[in-house]
């Protein structure tokens, strides 16, 4: 009897839980029946996602492809959502567009996660949620996340126009751009190269080397350029142009690109009539002044025209390190076939920066940009009270000996001129004592026997 009622109590545990299961089994397949549709699958870079972990690069983008499927006999209008928590400055995330799903369609979305490059990797406790939902319901499902750093991943921080906006034709634009490396491997020998493809012009520079940012290194995990200069052709069409950066690294196999637009403003045709008939000539582009000193430097122009032209002259880019800039001639008329030359006196500060300082010559006609020239002042130190009283010694012997030298030399000279006189003197008297003895001859010859008065004969 016992062991009839133990296999009876054994054989109803079974059935109950048989019955549970089936039970359960039943609900859950009710209840996925009755939601109005169904995340069906999951691809994160093209790569299926189930029970493992998907995996993120930091800094980059990421593709995340959901398949939804309609259950509903109705059509729902949905969205969908991939999103990231855990982030220091909010969700990462990206939605869809509003689109009908219907009963048995199946449905592809795809969505780009913009994964920023300083997202703590830290211990990986990131989940990716994929949901489906409209006004009145929601599906969900989530998946584990493995974030890891890039290799070798840099990025363009800034990029510095000047002009910002807008540039003249014939003119120059350059750009600095700054850059951090935000990979894991240190990076070394970026190429940075500022163009403008429409028009065919391109520069580049270099930076040395990037460390990683978590590096303990004293190097550097960002850097600006110099500036990269490009010269806007005179032809120019007006129009709007694509200025592009590029930052080239990992041997050439990675680039980092910046996009920018820029408004060049062509010439006219009467501007352009204008710059050929004007011929401008500087005779000395780079000077040397020292600190508290004054520098010149000459522009002449010549009007080739068929017309009279009146001109200005500016200075522009001196104020931070000039005292004093005074133009000679800063307006002048030219007739045609006429030229004429402008002096720029530029007194330099005391305390002006040693080295060359850049700036510019603005040649204008009834308010219109003939040309931009760029001089330099190549900035000396201010010499001290020493300096110049040995400079003034020097000079004073150098006039002294000057003096000295040319008295010498006088002196050689009459001394010269004494002795051909002497010269042509005894010549004279050579030659005039010959004709008086070959007087004195012919008389003896023709009164042999008479005496002569005042001379003694034997």
């Amino acid at each position: 009897m016992a062991f009839c009622l133990k296999s009876g109590f054994g054989g109803n545990l079974f059935i109950k839980k048989a019955l549970f299961l089936i039970i359960l089994t039943i609900l859950m397949s009710l209840s996925v029946a009755a939601l109005p549709y169904t995340i069906e699958k999951v691809k994160v870079d093209g790569i299926e996602v189930n029970g493992d972990r998907a995996h993120l690069e930091i800094g980059q983008n990421v593709d995340v492809e959901v398949f939804a499927k309609g259950n509903s006999s109705e059509p729902r209008d949905v969205n969908i959502r991939v999103w990231v928590g855990g982030y220091e400055y909010g969700d990462l995330e990206a939605v869809s567009d509003l689109f009908d799903i219907e009963q048995g369609v199946m449905y592809r979305e795809k969505l780009t996660l913009s994964v920023p490059d300083d997202l703590e990797a830290g211990d990986n406790n990131y989940t990716l949620h994929i949901e489906i939902y409209d006004s009145e319901d929601k599906v969900e499902k989530t998946f584990a996340l493995y974030v890891e750093e890039t290799r070798h991943l840099l990025k363009i921080l800034d990029v510095k126009l000047d002009p910002k906006i807008s540039v003249d034709a014939g003119k120059k634009i350059s750009a600095i751009v700054r850059v951090k490396n935000v990979g894991a491997k240190k990076e070394e020998d970026i190429k940075v190269v500022f163009k403008i493809p429409d028009l065919g012009i391109v520069d580049h520079t270099f930076i040395n080397e990037l460390v990683n940012e978590e590096s303990n290194a004293d190097e550097e995990n960002s850097a600006s350029t110099e500036k990269i200069y490009l010269d806007i052709p005179e032809d120019t069409p007006t129009g709007e142009y694509n200025a592009v950066v590029e930052v080239i690294y990992d041997n050439g196999h990675e680039v980092a690109k910046e996009i920018s637009k820029i408004l060049v403003n062509g010439k006219s045709e009467e501007e352009k009539k204008l710059r050929e008939s004007t011929k401008i000539e500087v005779e000395d582009p780079s000077k040397k002044i020292e600190q508290g000193q004054e520098g010149v430097f000459k522009i002449s122009l010549a009007n080739d025209g068929t017309e009279a032209q009146l001109y200005e002259i500016k200075v522009v880019g001196a104020k931070l390190w000039a005292e004093e800039i005074r133009i000679e001639q800063a307006f002048m008329r030219l007739e045609p076939k006429d030229e004429k030359a402008a002096y720029i006196y530029i007194k330099i500060k005391e305390d002006a920066k040693i080295g060359d300082q850049s700036f510019f010559v603005k040649i204008l006609t009834d308010q219109t940009l003939i040309r931009e020239i760029p001089l330099v002042a190549e900035i000396q130190p201010k010499k001290t009270e020493t300096e110049v009283a040995k400079e003034a010694a020097k000079e004073e012997t150098e006039t002294s000996d000057g003096i000295t030298g040319n008295a010498i030399r006088t002196g050689e000279s009459d001394f010269s001129w004494l002795k051909a006189g002497f010269l042509i003197l005894i010549l004279f008297l050579v030659i005039g004592g010959g004709m008086l003895l070959v007087r004195r001859l012919k008389e003896s010859d023709e009164h042999p026997l008479e005496p002569q008065e005042g001379k003694t004969y034997y």
